[in-house]
């Protein structure tokens, strides 16, 4: 491994790992609870936001020229996702399993097995990440592989935690919900739900152009930032 590749996988590793951290510690301050099972959230809501990043990294180089240094980093954030998803599986199928490792799937399969899909999914880019990779499958079908690959992964990540968690955003979202006053955090879900809106509404704005995706990537995601605060913060 050349000194450049070891620079880009620690990185990788470091942003990762302070990503973890910082949602570890938001699902501390909103559930009051510590521990492996906020450990267990933080790492799946972690794989969504890595594997999101990932995806916006191609739209927010066409758009914004600050972006093109960390373009480099894609395929390492793109296997950390891998880590963070096997790790949370590894949590609810193992120490925090009630039922046995399968007993989750046995009692919410709508939601459970899109995230075990998602890790299979991830695992298969995994292996198909190396150079040798490419040789073998041709560039063209690799990229292809990789590009829907991906895209299908966050998909089945969005399902697993939309369907598992749908009734608190709900709660959330209907008028009178939020706390009366002082600061409190939302859930993981609620900033989840918002970074998946995010992500396909910044997507989607490349049909308009570069200018207009460009408009539209900076007020949709002042808006995400504003409803954030107000719902930390209302009262």
């Amino acid at each position: 491994m050349s000194k450049e590749s070891l620079f880009q996988y620690t990185c990788a590793a470091v942003f990762a790992a302070g990503v973890i951290f910082g949602l570890y510690r938001v699902d501390v301050l909103a559930s009051g609870e510590p521990g492996l099972s906020a450990l267990s959230v933080a790492t799946a809501s972690g794989t969504l936001f890595l594997l999101g990043f990932v995806l916006l990294m191609g739209p927010l180089c066409r758009m914004f020229a600050i972006f093109d240094r960390v373009l480099k980093f894609r395929k390492e954030l793109g296997i950390m996702t891998f880590v963070t998803s096997l790790t949370h599986v590894y949590l609810v199928m193992f120490p925090l399993a009630r039922s046995g490792p399968w007993g989750l799937f046995r009692s919410r399969p709508f939601s459970a097995y899109p995230g075990l899909e998602a890790l299979i999914v991830l695992f298969v880019l995994l292996i198909f990440s190396w150079n040798w990779s490419m040789k073998l499958l041709g560039t063209k079908l690799w990229w292809e592989l990789q590009y829907w690959g991906a895209r299908l992964a966050f998909v089945l990540i969005g399902v697993h935690m939309v369907v598992l968690k749908y009734k608190t955003i709900v709660s959330w979202a209907m008028p009178g919900n939020l706390p009366e006053a002082g600061s409190h955090i939302p859930p993981l879900i609620v900033w989840e739900a918002q970074f998946l809106l995010l992500v396909l509404v910044i997507r989607l704005s490349e049909l308009f152009g570069v200018k207009i995706a460009r408009i539209i990537t900076q007020v949709s995601t002042a808006l995400v930032l504003v409803v954030l605060l107000w719902t930390t913060f209302a009262g």
